[in-house]
């Protein structure tokens, strides 16, 4: 279930899902890691739930990530008997962990004081979790999806079929430039993406044209969801890539949009304190 083997015949079957997912809306390496994602649940909660090794690797990875638990719950339907059998395992060993906290109790002059040494084993026990499995199988698909599209752009036949798709989106190109720096075929992959991006780019100036009250009585054409399309391009489908929160340090935090956001907000209520100052004197 967890393993990193893949066979040649796999490898063919890769090959024709991301044909299938040129034919689809949007970044084909995003609509791939949907859809493997949606297997991987489904093979894990209707085939291995009950399996003791893969109920070891859920416990040392504490289950899900926050995307992918709720992706299960809303997007895998049955899937509610294998969420409880899961979770009622976690929450058991939590319950345990929390016992065992408060019995490490000792009296102090004023309350009864939980034991630092215990507090820091229970931190660090989930500081040190694994990652989220499912975000494990979906970053290794991606993998293997970017390098068989760059050696696959070698195959004419492909190549019609990935210049008919939306192209990758931005996140999503910048890994492939990373994988095949010494691909061949990179130089086609950035002519491709440059041209789409060029149209995208013409689209946005042509919605924001006939939001002029001169040309409002235009028909609409492609270009009426551009201002969506563009938030796919740039950014991948929704719940591939995790928000920013987790990726900066609280001292790189300090130094960014928090920060700025934080000072400009002291600024409005200094102005305001003085204003009321002034209108009391």
């Amino acid at each position: 279930m967890f393993g990193r083997k893949r066979a040649t015949s796999e490898r063919s079957l890769l090959y024709f899902q991301l044909v299938e997912a040129c034919q689809q809306p949007g970044c084909p390496i995003c609509t791939m890691i949907q859809e493997s994602t949606l297997r991987f649940l489904d093979a894990l909660i209707y085939e291995s739930v009950t399996d003791p090794g893969t109920r070891a690797k859920l416990w040392q990875s504490r289950g899900f990530c926050n995307w992918h638990a709720w992706f299960l719950a809303q997007e895998l339907l049955g899937s509610a008997q294998g969420i409880a059998i899961i979770y009622h395992d976690l929450l058991s060993q939590e319950i345990e962990d929390l016992q065992g906290l408060l019995s490490r109790r000792f009296p102090t002059m004023q309350r009864a004081t939980l034991s630092p040494a215990a507090l820091e084993r229970y931190a660090q026990r989930w500081r040190q979790k694994t990652q989220c499995p499912v975000c494990a199988w979906a970053q290794w698909e991606e993998q293997n999806a970017l390098e068989l599209l760059c050696h696959s752009l070698g195959n004419p036949v492909f190549r019609v079929d990935f210049s008919r798709s939306a192209g990758l989106c931005v996140p999503h190109l910048r890994q492939a430039i990373s994988l095949g720096r010494s691909s061949p075929h990179l130089p086609l992959l950035l002519e491709i993406h440059l041209t789409k991006y060029q149209h995208l780019a013409e689209e946005l100036k042509e919605f924001d044209r006939k939001h002029d009250y001169r040309f409002a009585h235009e028909p609409w054409g492609q270009e009426a969801d551009s201002w969506r399309r563009v938030i796919e391009q740039f950014v991948g489908k929704r719940e591939i890539f995790g928000n920013e929160v987790i990726r900066f340090e609280r001292t790189e935090a300090r130094r960014g949009w928090p920060h700025l956001v934080r000072r400009l907000w002291q600024w409005i209520w200094r102005k305001r304190d003085r204003g009321d100052a002034d209108q009391i004197v």
